[in-house]
């Protein structure tokens, strides 16, 4: 039986050179008729250096696929770490972000104080022109009393010249009636003769004459009676009227101190809307601050993308290598196993996995590429975020002019309290003018009732001035409240665009765990497929074994000593080899239905990333869709803002305009 064997083996060494040289002849024939010199060979010495190179070419293909393998994964690491690193990147731009978030909260609370402050300026200021209202009332009032204490002792004098002018006449004609009165007793007692009335004696005509003269005298006391009464009466209402002069002096002096205080208290609040002004500006400067801080981060992180994208490039570089160096190595094992049948279902199959290979190779470019995108969609949002912090900082730069602005009206406002303060003393003073000048008091009451209607016109000018500022300080207080709505609106887009991102990340760290499941079945299918070359072999020595077998069991050359046992057994190890031979194939064969029930679980992963892609494209383009309704909101928003800087400007043309005027009125005055 082995020299069975041996002859076998001889014959099939033999037949392998005899078709190694025709080979070597053909292609010696094909290149003496392309005009090269056809060369002599060695068939024997030929057939072992061509197993050798074949073998030397078959170790450095595998070598080179390992070298490159090794290659590939220290890029895959260098990918990894700098993926690592950019993920730290990212969280140190996340805390950034929540330090710019906390610090604009910080900014809008200090925006709420300083709004608050405001109110009660304007609260107090409306005090200060109500007491201010009170105190011209009261000053009218004071000049109406004025004019009607000038008119009473006008009247008093006039009473009193009359009285005395009646009291005189009184005196006179009592004085006359008494002489007569005395004159007539005393003729009527010497016994002179009185003109009497027809029948009526002397003594009757004397006592008619006295008793009439006494009636006259009683009504003239009467009247002067009725004269001292009147006197009295308008005496009592000048003392009323005097008493009632003292209490609105007092009145007036309270209200000017409660004016006092209440100007005390502006100013205090003045000082402090200023601090807190400074405390904004520093607030900005760390606003500023954080915001170039924020800068650096991201172009550091777009600095690492770059990197990340040249890495991957190499990668795929590097794949492509890889892929060309498998294509090589299966030309070579197509060109050395071409006769065999088995070698050419084996290569098929390899061919097979070699294609399942390059699809898988195909994916992982495709999720390169599929990575490309979300990178360069990452990059798209944050130049969205920072072309978004951009525009709130221009809203905030004209939140600040706006501020300026009711800081310049506040300012004129206190210029035209200085003003009307300029005019009450200017009354004062023309007060005590007329109180120095009491005889030329008509005409200077007239002229000082013109000035004082001018005043009042120039402080109702001046108040409907203030009303209208005031109406267009609420309107733009409106109009900024409207633009901080919008600002917490593109930071509700901005927190949506990071949770994007995050999204992304998962993305990556699930497209990086689906490369390593393909890496690890790739290898489970190279394992598999060895597994299979050598069941193969086996199952072909089997076969040699079987047939050698059964054809020196066949052949009249067994000896006749042969034992049938020893055959038997030798058969039945050959059977349990093929089972065994069986059972292998049966469980590779398990094992790659588990590597293509693996392979469509990741292709259903690969579909799954594939819809969250296109998920996230179209939030891109709903993003670039609310980007440009932006950009044609801020520009509305800029009209809106060169119009009310329009309307800014002629309040202040007006303003000026009517503070000259009531300049000139208080200079005339």
């Amino acid at each position: 039986m082995e020299d069975a064997m041996g002859d076998m083996d001889q014959k099939k060494e033999t037949s392998l050179r005899v078709a190694v040289a025709v080979h070597h002849v053909v292609s010696n024939l094909l290149r003496g008729a392309d005009g090269t010199r056809t060369q002599d060979f060695d068939v024997s010495s030929m057939l072992p250096d061509q197993k050798m190179k074949n073998e030397d070419s078959k170790m450095s293909m595998i070598m080179r696929c390992k070298a490159l393998e090794v290659d590939v994964q220290q890029w895959k690491t260098r990918c990894w770490e700098e993926g690592s690193r950019s993920q730290s990147l990212e969280e140190k731009l996340r805390q950034k972000e929540e330090m710019l978030r906390n610090a604009e909260i910080d900014s809008n609370e200090s925006h709420i104080a300083l709004e608050r402050r405001e109110m009660e300026i304007r609260r107090l200021t409306a005090e200060l022109e109500i007491t201010k209202r009170n105190h011209a009332k009261e000053n009218e009032e004071k000049q109406l009393l004025k004019h009607q204490c000038t008119g009473l002792k006008e009247l008093n004098l006039r009473i009193n010249k009359s009285a005395m002018n009646a009291a005189t006449m009184l005196g006179n004609i009592c004085g006359a009636l008494n002489k007569l009165l005395n004159a007539l007793t005393f003729r009527a007692h010497q016994g002179c003769d009185i003109p009497s009335m027809e029948g009526e004696s002397g003594h009757g005509a004397a006592e008619r004459t006295s008793t009439s003269l006494l009636d006259l005298l009683d009504t003239f006391e009467g009247k002067v009676k009725i004269f001292t009464n009147v006197y009295d009466i308008l005496e009592g209402k000048a003392l009323s009227q005097s008493k009632d002069l003292c209490a609105s002096r007092a009145l007036n002096a309270k209200l000017k101190d409660h004016v006092h205080r209440l100007e005390e208290r502006h100013q205090v609040l003045n000082t402090e809307a200023e601090a807190n002004a400074q405390r904004i500006e520093q607030m900005g400067m760390e606003l500023e601050l954080a915001t170039q801080e924020r800068e650096s981060v991201t172009a550091e992180s777009k600095f690492l993308k770059v990197r990340v994208r040249e890495l991957e490039n190499k990668h795929q570089d590097c794949a492509r290598q890889h892929a060309h160096l498998l294509r090589e190595r299966q030309a070579m094992k197509k060109g050395l196993d071409k006769r065999d049948m088995e070698m050419d279902q084996l290569r098929k199959s390899n061919d097979g996995l070699a294609k399942r290979c390059e699809e898988n190779d195909r994916t992982i470019s495709a999720g390169a590429t599929i990575l490309e995108q979300s990178q360069a969609q990452i990059h798209a949002y944050k130049s969205q975020c920072e072309q978004l912090s951009e525009k709130v900082e221009q809203l905030l730069e004209k939140l600040a002019g706006s501020k300026s602005n009711v800081h310049q009206l506040q300012a004129k406002q206190e210029e035209m309290q200085v003003a009307l303060k300029c005019q009450e003393n200017a009354v004062q003073a023309m007060h005590e003018q007329v109180r120095l000048l009491e005889t030329q008091l008509q005409e200077e009451n007239v002229r000082s009732m013109e000035l004082h209607n001018e005043c009042k016109r120039a402080q109702e000018a001046a108040a409907q001035v203030q009303e209208v500022s005031r109406a267009e300080i609420n309107r733009l207080e409106e109009v900024v409240e409207q633009r901080n709505a919008q600002c917490e609106e593109l930071q509700g887009r901005l927190a949506q665009c990071t949770e994007c991102v995050v999204e992304l990340g998962a993305l990556k760290g699930r497209h990086r765990q689906l490369t390593e499941e393909f890496a690890a079945l790739r290898s489970q299918l190279e394992a598999s497929h060895a597994v299979l070359q050598r069941l193969a072999d086996f199952a072909r020595e089997i076969r040699v074994t079987l047939a050698t077998t059964s054809n020196v069991l066949s052949s009249p050359l067994v000896p006749e000593d042969v034992d049938g046992e020893d055959v038997e057994k030798l058969m039945q190890a050959a059977v349990q080899a093929a089972h065994h031979c069986s059972e292998a194939a049966a469980a590779s064969r398990d094992g790659l239905a588990k590597a293509h029930s693996q392979l469509e679980v990741a292709t259903r992963e690969n579909a799954k990333l594939s819809s969250s892609v296109a998920r996230l494209r179209s939030a891109v383009q709903s993003e670039v869709r609310a980007r440009k309704f932006r950009e044609r909101f801020a520009s509305r928003l800029h009209m809106d803002l060169q119009e009310a800087q329009l309307a800014l400007s002629n309040m202040r043309m007006g303003y000026g305009a009517h503070a000259r005027h009531a300049q000139q009125q208080t200079r005339v005055v």
